[in-house]
């Protein structure tokens, strides 16, 4: 039984040295009180009020918390609201970047932005191009033609700095514990080895 036992252990020693420690993605909670006219939200940002979503959008538009509207796009009727459909329109759009939470270090992934609707009075200044896009509107309204002015609608993409993994990794910090259990375990061993004798 006394072997039976250093071996389990010294097996349980092992797996606990090839194991690295494990970063969780973590996410804080939303704050309890937030004023009038604003909601509270947590992300990898952290907690904090921000202001409601909208409910008075134009006609192709959706409140978005943060208090703007943003361009309801879609690409079926499955993704609008019951009363809406989609429509297509000539979208403002722009290519931007955004970094990978997975490898915040490697290169930035490029996509298409739809940032509002080209039309009379609405501006699509280079490097924004006007193509088409499908956005909600409900039965019988038309999407209202506007863009917002550069900078009002930025990427939401994580910063290189972010070590976030969108779940759990393994470090590799873990070589100092690693070696350290192996020691241990050959002392054990040892310790266990001159006890039989």
């Amino acid at each position: 039984m006394h072997r039976f036992a250093c071996i389990l252990l010294g097996l349980v020693v092992v797996m606990l040295a090839l194991t690295g420690p494990a970063r969780a993605d973590v996410v804080g909670a939303k704050p309890l009180f937030c004023g009038p006219g604003k909601v509270g939200v947590s992300d990898h940002g952290g907690s904090r009020c921000e202001k409601k979503a909208p409910t008075n959008c134009p006609p192709g538009w959706r409140g978005e918390i943060g208090g703007e509207c943003r361009l309801a796009t879609c690409q079926s009727d499955r993704d609008c609201a019951g009363d809406e459909t989609c429509s297509e329109v000539t979208a403002c759009v722009e290519t931007r970047s955004i970094y990978s939470r997975r490898d915040p270090s490697g290169p930035p992934r490029s996509y298409d932005a739809a940032l509002g609707i080209c039309g009379p009075g609405a501006a699509c200044d280079a490097p924004r191009r006007c193509e088409k896009r499908s956005v909600c509107v409900r039965t019988g309204e038309v999407a209202t033609a506007y863009v917002p002015p550069p900078g009002q609608y930025e990427a939401k993409g994580l910063p290189r700095r972010s070590i976030g993994c969108g779940g759990c990794a393994v470090g590799e910090e873990g070589g100092a514990a690693a070696a350290f259990l192996v020691g241990a375990a050959f002392v054990l061993a040892r310790a266990t080895r001159r006890k039989a004798r």
